[in-house]
């Protein structure tokens, strides 16, 4: 079939791509959609088993805190407030990017997609200690376990940790589509103030904003909450080596890689006519009564690869090759290891 136009429930609105100098051409039906789709199905049946069996198992209850262990009053209560601001957070970029596109247009564009391949790539943060404990986890945090052991590829790491509900989970949405639009704001207005910027150039000049941002936010909780904190890392690569507050500097490289996949998708659409972004330019080809689930599928399927093949199997080679270990507070320990 021919079609070389969306409907008005596609990605992004017309009157958001205005700034960004569209060519007057609409984009072909060529396109990597349905490879995106095939994987993104693939990664949304592994999120939904990996959930389902944890949710029916004896695991799905929150990490016992030992009699006496307890943290400093001042930690915990940054601790609570990491919660609060975080899930406030969140729910602010839901309401912009799923509730009020949806109420006032009817509309489920490309930010919503991007919503909720954040909750859906959270699956993948359970990845982090597949086969060591790299990334200790707060047993104050409010939690039900993990499902590690439910991952594909789960060898001996441990299996009954604090993942967190409060702040983990949206580390996924902000480092998602929360970036995606502080990384469409800045290039926009790179580009307004400097016409003549390359791409590379502005994309490089995110990318610094995004590394930056991440090195000072993650030291800040780690710092004052003791929320997590890096239990083996890479140490040529490490500030902070051998205390309780190393931190590796390929954690603020890796996660920028994602903030700025997130950003260059949504960039896409922004600057394209027909307003679908890479991902899901070939989705035109199918049916019409498919092509809302083909595009979705892409996003789920390049936005988990971003999440799998640009931050955890290089943090998981990084902190497994590593040596620099730290002796952790009991909070911050497995409740059982296999």
């Amino acid at each position: 079939m021919t079609q070389t136009t969306v409907s008005s429930a596609n990605a992004v609105k017309p009157s958001d791509r205005a700034e960004f100098n569209i060519p007057a051409a609409t984009l072909a039906q060529k396109g990597s959609a349905s490879a995106w789709a095939a994987f993104g199905l693939v990664w949304l049946l592994i999120a939904l088993n990996a959930w389902g069996r944890w949710i029916t198992s004896d695991y799905f209850a929150p990490v016992p805190i030992t009699p006496g262990d307890t943290m400093a009053d001042w930690r915990l209560v940054g601790l609570r407030t990491l919660e609060v601001l975080s899930t406030l957070l969140v729910l602010r970029i839901t309401w912009k990017s799923l509730v009020r596109p949806w109420l006032s247009e009817r509309r489920f564009g490309l930010d919503g997609m991007l919503l909720l391949s954040g909750i859906l790539g959270f699956c993948a943060d359970a990845m982090l200690n597949l086969h060591h404990y790299l990334f200790a986890f707060n047993a104050h945090s409010v939690n039900m376990g993990v499902w590690t052991a439910f991952m594909p590829f789960h060898t001996t790491g441990p299996y009954h940790y604090a993942e967190s509900l409060l702040w983990g989970f949206p580390m996924y949405v902000y480092f998602g589509i929360g970036a995606a639009y502080a990384g469409c704001e800045l290039i926009g207005k790179l580009r307004r103030k400097y016409p003549g910027i390359s791409n590379v150039s502005a994309y490089a000049l995110a990318y610094l904003m995004f590394c930056v941002s991440d090195f000072i936010l993650e030291n800040t909780i780690i710092r004052t909450t003791h929320a997590y904190m890096y239990a083996k890392t890479y140490e040529p690569l490490t500030v902070f080596a051998g205390t309780l507050y190393q931190f590796p500097i390929y954690e603020s490289l890796l996660s920028s890689i994602v903030c700025l996949g997130f950003t260059a998708i949504r960039m896409s659409a922004l600057e394209s006519a027909d307003g679908l972004s890479i991902v899901e330019r070939g989705a035109l080809r199918f049916d019409a009564r498919l092509q809302p689930l083909v595009r979705i599928l892409a996003v789920f399927g390049a936005t988990g690869a971003l999440f799998i093949v640009g931050y955890h199997l290089p943090f998981n080679w990084l902190g497994i090759v590593g040596e620099s270990a730290i002796d952790l507070p009991s909070y911050m320990l497995p409740a059982m290891v296999q």
